[in-house]
């Protein structure tokens, strides 16, 4: 569905007249039309803010909209020129708030801020110098409220506010005439039919991320035959859930469960232990099964499996556009500035490095980071850039889920939030609202925060957990920052952990500051790894770190296991002896997929068709995990073949 929002009929008329909408009864008090097809709806506001709180609240509520859907808001403003804007904030006079759609379709059209009031805005009139950019600032007296309103209903992706420049102010507070805003808005229309056409080719087209997967046969579990299943296992409610969850599995993975049903449902089962004991054995059959589609079944997430070698990623990223779906701007086309972090010289140093990408200056991050209903999967695609002070919590307690390899005082600290990379696994993606990535200028009070720390005992800090720091050194210089800031301190130890590339000539080399390297097999890195750096990338890392000095640490974590990973992790370390010196590695992390439960509901809803993420884990204490004997196989596996490379003693294990 596409909702269409319009202050005034003199304003909707062109458009109900292009897409042939006729008079729809839908709520009480809102003149609506509809398409022949009932796939848009367009709706009347009425003029002032609480109105159109009143009339989007109110269709929204009557006709609930999916994840799929699209809100356009379209209508006439005050301000200078003739021109059609998209609005990318919206500034509200009297509550004082501020909203930020996401901007990230390429509609083709100028941006613009918007102010709304409660008044109609006289001419001469001059409205307060709130927004900072450089961008034309539209009066309007609806936006804020059309937004406010929807976003309780619709995320900030579903939610497009075109407005058409017809006036500059109206002498003493009059109204402009119906027949010139009508005239004036038939000529800004066509610039509207062409945002929406294209929002219904998308609906009309294939499917897009916001919907759900592709229903191909296998895919998920049929209905009626899971029901019929439940029914002879007698299962209870939480034996359903579990049902549900491996018969997903199998689908996505490429795995004949049905067969495995079957001879299931040939024997007896009188009641629920019964029915329990064959739902085990229908768990092993699936976790043990080849897919039927041989070892080589793409079980990844359905976009496009894009693998990239290179050095800045960051730079890549700016000049990449999208594949599919809604044409789309180029990441970083937006940098969203914290007020209190914009005349930083280090904001000033990024911002140099994106002459052409558009600011917008916001009071604190979360009001883009933080907002409900974000689709991550379309941000993705179109990442914004945001640059702010973190004036919280700066050094954290290591998380129970990281390995602190013996170390008491074991921390680590954020200075950006968010991956340029797109691991399939990822933490990141179940713990922020967000794909947008933030990186906080002031870095400088982490050191003295850190300081304070070091007067009172050693610490050991890993300060690329929430990131990738390496590979956005060209954009941030941190690593470099912090190897430099680790020489001067004896008693601090840093981690900077990567899949990616460093600029080691830059870094200052000491025994206390350790590069991780995360490294999978080659099919893993395909599969799972998407735009992150490939295996013969990250061992050439490897070895250019070794011969600057540098302690290296490998990383084999998480541990995926997967058909066929056993003989593709042989592989691997047959490669690196080939390729590295083991005398020369400090140590080794093992550890198999683990994750909190909290993130993993979240990257369940997020990515349903990722069958990594839909395997039937287990959860101990908070923390989905591996089956403990396919857990436990996994990791005796690997640490086997570390062993016969390195001393056991430089073997490092994740034990909850």
């Amino acid at each position: 569905m596409i909702y269409v929002f319009s202050a005034l009929y003199a304003e909707a008329q062109p458009l109900i007249r292009h897409f042939q909408l006729k008079k729809k009864s839908v709520v009480h008090g809102v003149d609506s039309f509809q398409d022949e097809t009932g796939k848009m709806i367009l709706s009347l506001t009425g003029s002032g803010v609480y109105r159109a709180i009143f009339a989007v609240s109110s269709v929204l509520a009557v006709c609930p909209p999916k994840a799929e859907d699209q809100l356009l808001f379209w209508g006439s403003a005050a301000g200078s020129g003739e021109n059609v804007y998209r609005i990318r904030e919206i500034h509200d006079l009297s509550s004082g708030k501020s909203y930020y759609p996401d901007v990230f379709r390429d509609t083709g059209l100028p941006d613009a801020a918007a102010v709304t009031g409660m008044h109609i805005l006289r001419k001469g009139e001059i409205l307060p110098d709130i927004v900072r950019a450089d961008v034309p600032v539209l009066y309007d007296m609806e936006s804020s409220g059309v937004y406010e309103a929807a976003s309780h209903h619709m995320g900030p992706h579903q939610v497009t506010i075109l407005r058409f420049v017809s006036d500059d102010g109206v002498a003493d507070g009059k109204k402009i005439a119906p027949s010139a805003l009508n005239s004036r808005a038939a000529e800004a229309a066509p610039a509207a039919v062409k945002v929406l056409e294209e929002m219904m080719r998308e609906q009309g087209g294939s499917e897009t991320p916001e919907k759900a997967v592709a229903e191909e046969p296998g895919t998920f579990p049929d209905q009626k035959m899971q029901e019929q299943l439940a029914q002879f296992l007698h299962c209870s409610a939480s034996m359903e859930s579990e049902l549900k969850q491996y018969l997903t599995y199998a689908g996505l993975a490429g795995i004949d469960w049905k067969n495995s049903a079957a001879r299931i449902m040939d024997d007896s089962c009188t009641d629920r232990r019964a029915g329990k004991a064959l739902l085990r054995r229908l768990e092993r059959e699936i976790l043990e099964a080849e897919p039927s589609s041989g070892e080589d079944t793409d079980t990844t997430m359905g976009e496009e499996a894009e693998h990239v070698s290179r050095k800045d990623v960051w730079t890549a990223s700016h000049n990449t556009s999208a594949a599919q779906g809604a044409e789309v701007k180029s990441p970083f086309s937006y940098i969203y500035i914290e007020k209190g972090a914009a005349d930083h010289p280090r904001t000033q140093q990024i911002l140099a490095k994106f002459p052409r990408a558009e600011r917008i200056y916001i009071d604190n991050y979360r009001e883009i980071f933080d907002r409900h209903r974000q689709s991550y999967r379309l941000q993705r695609r179109s990442r914004a850039l945001i640059l702010a002070r973190n004036d919280g919590e700066l050094v954290h307690h290591g998380s129970p889920v990281c390995q602190s390899f013996d170390n008491r005082y074991f921390y680590y600290c954020s200075s950006v939030m968010n991956c340029p990379y797109d691991c399939e696994y990822c933490w990141l993606k179940g713990m922020y609202e967000s794909g947008h990535i933030v990186i906080f200028v002031n870095l400088e009070d982490t050191f003295a925060e850190v300081e304070w720390m070091l007067k009172r005992h050693p610490v050991y800090l890993c300060v690329s957990y929430d990131t990738d720091l390496a590979s956005l050194e060209n954009l941030t210089g941190y690593a470099k920052l912090w190897s430099e800031f680790a020489a001067e301190h004896e008693n601090l130890s840093i981690e900077i952990r990567t899949k990616g590339t460093a600029r080691f000539p830059e870094m200052v080399c000491t025994e206390r500051t350790i590069l991780a390297f995360t490294l999978s097999p080659e099919d893993a890195c395909r599969r799972y790894e998407r735009s992150a750096p490939d295996l013969t990338t990250r061992i050439r890392m490897v070895q250019e770190a070794m011969t600057r000095g540098f302690p290296v640490r490998l990383c084999f974590d998480p541990v995926i296991v997967y058909p066929g990973w056993k003989k593709s992790m042989l592989s691997l370390m047959e490669t690196l002896d080939g390729s590295i010196d083991w005398k020369r590695v400090k140590d080794v992390s093992v550890g198999t997929f683990r994750i909190s439960s909290d993130y993993i509901r979240r990257m369940r809803t997020r990515f349903p068709d990722s069958a990594l993420l839909q395997y039937p884990y287990v959860c101990s204490e908070g923390y989905y995990h591996l089956p403990d004997d396919i857990g436990r196989d996994a990791e005796q596996y690997v640490v086997q073949l570390v062993e016969k490379r390195i001393g056991k003693d430089r073997i490092f294990l994740w034990h909850e």
